[in-house]
């Protein structure tokens, strides 16, 4: 039988995990049929019968896979609408039911309403931004241009540098071979990040450097960067920093990893910068003894309902460690939670992981903590149906419920 309650939670808590979608299981709590696109549409229909034919005819091709149901495929239905006719001529947009066309939904991996793929010229990449048409239409753009940026000289390439954010950056130094390789390289693995090729000048070795996290290089060079194979896996296992940012730019990139863990550092806005610079030493060296789990930080202001609800951070800064699989939705991972304000706790943070790992420390009671947080909840409503009934109706209820 089917805990609604439980999955209703979930639900609500998985708001960064999936931004701005319904699960496929958990919103089934809450069907509601509404139209996505209206009748005269930019946007194609397809199914089953028609996709495959309609791919190979359409080298740049953006889909959203959505439920009739789910209430964020349809506040993206109009955004989707927009930019399929700003981009009418250059770029094809179409739409499949998710919910009826099951053979595509696995095909393509799709877990959550609405996941928009862009197809360019055979390979694909799930759109990890905003739900905007303008985000849509100059992400497609970005993406339908030259996977790898050809720079003019090492000044470009710092000015690239100088505004990468959370993603990581894979910069090649060489001759034409290894131009060549780089190219074939991002052309196939886009969502890895972004990548830069400079031709060497003379007497300089070539090389792959990777830029990630704040501030970490690692780079390969000499005559391995002539195999392509090492490149690739140098650039696979090396595109994900020891300590770094995790947003909604790159939580796609480290899901595909299939972590066994995770170690989250909740900070708050007010102090972050420096929260980073006392903490990332000892983080990083925590993340090198404990390779099975990626160690990152995220933003409270950015990311609260994440970090209250799914992490259940209540002071900062807060260490949370998720032991299990981040991606399986059949059960919860292990939660296990450390304050970090004083010394003391930030030096023993590997000994701590090491006794929740081997099962020495208590995890937290995730279903009674689903269950006090539904049973709020049932309360606030209850308290705005009794004011309600009296022709009164609490301001600060329905400003937090809304």
């Amino acid at each position: 039988e089917t805990d609604h309650r439980s999955i209703a939670v979930r639900c609500r808590t998985m708001r960064f995990l999936l931004p701005n979608r319904c699960l496929t299981v958990a919103c089934l709590v809450a069907l509601v049929h509404v139209p996505v696109l209206g009748d005269e549409s930019a946007v194609l229909s397809l199914d089953t019968s028609t996709f495959d034919a309609v791919l190979g005819a359409n080298p740049l091709l953006a889909v959203t896979f959505y439920a009739p149901w789910c209430g964020h495929c349809t506040n993206l239905g109009p955004e989707f609408e927009k930019a399929a006719r700003a981009l009418s001529g250059r770029f094809t947009f179409a739409k499949v039911d998710a919910t009826v066309e099951i053979e595509l939904t696995e095909r393509y991996h799709v877990d959550g309403y609405p996941t928009i793929h862009f197809f360019t010229r055979g390979n694909h990449e799930e759109y990890t931004g905003s739900r905007l048409n303008a985000s849509i239409v100059q992400w497609v753009v970005e993406r339908a241009g030259l996977a790898m940026t050809v720079a003019t000289g090492e000044e470009e390439v710092q000015r690239l540098l100088a505004a990468r954010r959370s993603g990581s950056y894979f910069v090649a130094r060489g001759s034409a071979p290894l131009k060549e390789l780089f190219g074939r390289l991002a052309e196939e693995n886009r969502i890895m990040g972004s990548f830069v090729f400079l031709e060497a000048t003379a007497g300089e070795s070539p090389s792959v450097r990777v830029h990630r996290g704040s501030g970490e290089e690692v780079e390969l060079s000499g005559e391995s960067t002539a195999e392509p194979g090492k490149v690739f896996e140098f650039v696979r296992s090396q595109m994900l920093p020891l300590f770094g940012e995790i947003d909604e730019d790159n939580y796609n990139t480290y899901m595909a990893q299939r972590p066994a863990g995770m170690l989250w550092v909740c900070l708050s806005q007010a102090s972050l910068k420096e929260d980073v610079a006392r903490i990332s030493p000892t983080l990083r060296e925590v993340a090198a003894q404990h390779p099975s789990f990626f160690a990152t930080y995220i933003n409270e202001d950015l990311y609260s309902e994440h970090v209250r609800d799914e992490l259940g951070c209540t002071e900062f800064p807060m260490v949370v460690l998720q032991v299990g699989d981040l991606t399986a939705s059949e059960e919860e991972p292990k939660r296990y939670r450390l304050p970090l304000k004083e010394p003391s706790a930030l030096e023993g943070l590997a000994s701590w992981i090491v006794e929740a790992v081997e099962g020495r420390l208590e995890a937290d009671d995730l279903e009674g903590a689903a269950e006090d947080e539904e049973d709020i909840h049932e309360e606030e409503l209850e308290g705005m149906a009794a004011n309600a009934d009296t022709g009164r109706l609490d301001a600060n209820a329905f400003s937090d419920e809304l």
